[in-house]
């Protein structure tokens, strides 16, 4: 690949200073202000946007992968995982920083 397959990500490990105290969830928001995200931030945190473009570039070249035959790990706590896009995280930062 010649560029990265995320935007989002890309945007999230190039801004985010834990070193400086910002929380994780700041740089989200600010990646879903700038038009970076998936209009749910959890298929690129939870590496889904990665994978269909994994599955998309090996069917291209010829390799029968499915979406199942990719592993991914999870950014998104599992708390948020289960919450509607209404009210991941965008008025509840703090939710997003305090969980594990």
């Amino acid at each position: 690949m010649e560029r990265p397959s995320s935007g989002t990500m890309s945007f999230l490990f190039n801004t985010w200073d834990p070193a400086g105290g910002q929380p994780f969830s700041e740089v989200v928001l600010a990646a879903k202000a700038a038009g970076f995200t998936e209009p749910d931030p959890r298929d690129d945190l939870n590496g889904m946007d990665v994978a269909r473009k994994v599955v998309i570039a090996a069917r291209e070249s010829g390799v029968d992968l499915e979406l199942a035959d990719v592993t991914t790990r999870s950014l998104v706590p599992p708390s948020l995982e289960v919450r509607s896009i209404h009210w991941f995280p965008y008025d509840r930062v703090g939710v997003v920083n305090a969980d594990p």
